[in-house]
């Protein structure tokens, strides 16, 4: 492989596995939420 070629390959999958976490870490928050409303109504 070409060594521009695996650069952006590599780009392309740190993006998109801090994509990743940056939506499970709004899921998380999301769920925290969900966890603490219902606890206040309880």
């Amino acid at each position: 492989m070409m060594r521009a070629e695996k650069e952006v390959l590599e780009t392309g999958i740190s993006a998109r596995t801090s994509c990743t976490a940056a939506s499970l870490k709004q899921l998380l928050t999301n769920q925290l939420v969900i966890i603490t409303k219902a606890r206040l109504n309880f």
